[in-house]
């Protein structure tokens, strides 16, 4: 499923930025009491977590402890030797009760600490995103809207086949959508994983590799086109698509930086201009390993971006003006790839 966001219902007047500021001064009272009682919660229930982990830990590491070589039979030889007959038909119960001890132990500290430290802050942060953001998109960036439910699909990811495979585990959040002056766009944070073997102590063991952590941009081209092109970084591994064949570009830096793969050699030419190879290597110094398919008139773009773009710090407070700047200015750089690759210039209006 692919969450969209319609430019219709996005509100096209912003409120006065004196009457928004007066509108939002009890919400953030209200979010700042909210990450207080948040991060003391959070201290608490770990301080609590750290007085009963001693009481988890304590009878199987005294079981160890005696057991020496850290197997039932030693304990039962070392009980023989030291000549304590008498509660050697209970020893192996002991330690195996010890062991039960010890993961039921370790399991309700987890729920415990889940339910007390990190949910609250969970709550805090979905408010936070829910009312700041799409105030801060009715402010600064009207015609952008926050969807806090929406969301990439992995099917919608996968499908652009700029990746030589499919992810096994995917999460996709924080989904903006709406107009860029007269171009639609929406963009969410993505990060997919694929699942690898690996031979370990003897063994094969399961492990998720992430192949793709940043945001994936998806832009109206308005140029008619009927081929699908793909750019990936030089060197990768690229995806096997039924009809696309390598492309050479007349542009040294752009060929040192892509490689392209078309379904039509003539198509992608007028896809890509001389100006828009251009684009694209400026805007690949801003986000270094991007990726970008042409297809069905639009534009897809999987930008590389390592740190969590929309998320509120639990040691900031709710209305630090730093913090809401941060989030406006990865705004604003998002919103300015549309003006990088000129996507509002519309001399291939289309019908």
């Amino acid at each position: 499923m692919t969450a969209n966001v319609s430019a219709s219902s996005v509100r096209e007047r912003a409120p006065t930025a004196r009457g928004a500021t007066n509108s939002m001064e009890g919400v953030y009272l209200r979010l700042e009491a909210e990450r207080i009682a948040a991060l003391k919660a959070f201290w608490i229930t770990a301080l609590v977590c750290l007085c009963l982990l001693p009481l988890t830990v304590l009878p199987l590491a005294g079981g160890l402890f005696v057991m020496g070589e850290h197997s039932p039979d030693a304990f039962m030889a070392t009980l023989r030797n030291s000549g304590k007959q008498l509660i050697e038909p209970y020893a192996e119960p002991v330690f195996y009760v010890a062991a039960i001890w010890f993961a039921a132990g370790l399991y309700f500290l987890g729920r415990y600490f889940v339910r007390h430290a990190r949910q609250p802050t969970w709550d805090y942060v979905r408010n936070f995103k829910q009312l700041v953001f799409n105030h801060l998109c009715a402010v600064h960036f009207p015609g952008l809207s926050y969807d806090p439910q929406g969301y990439v699909g992995y099917d919608e990811f996968d499908a652009t086949k700029l990746f030589a495979y499919t992810s096994d585990e995917y999460r996709s959040d924080d989904f903006f959508g709406g107009r860029s002056g007269q171009t639609d766009i929406h963009f969410a944070e993505v990060t997919a994983k694929r699942e690898r073997r690996r031979f370990n102590d003897g063994s094969f063991e399961t492990y998720y590799d992430e192949f793709f952590r940043g945001l994936v941009f998806v832009a109206d081209f308005h140029k008619h086109f009927h081929s699908t092109t793909r750019l990936v970084p030089r060197g990768e591994k690229l995806a096997s698509v039924r009809g696309q064949r390598p492309v050479t570009m007349e542009d040294p830096e752009f060929e040192e930086i892509f490689a392209t793969v078309s379904t039509d050699q003539v198509d992608v030419r007028y896809i890509l201009s001389t100006a828009m190879v251009c684009r694209f290597v400026e805007l690949h110094k801003r986000f270094p390993g991007m990726r970008a398919l042409f297809r069905d008139e639009k534009l897809v773009l999987t930008l590389p971006v390592r740190r969590e773009l929309f998320e509120p710090s639990l040691y900031r407070q709710a209305s630090s003006t730093a913090q809401i700047n941060e989030f406006v200015r990865d705004i604003k750089s998002l919103l300015q790839i549309v003006d990088e690759l000129n996507l509002n210039t519309r001399i291939w209006t289309k019908t």
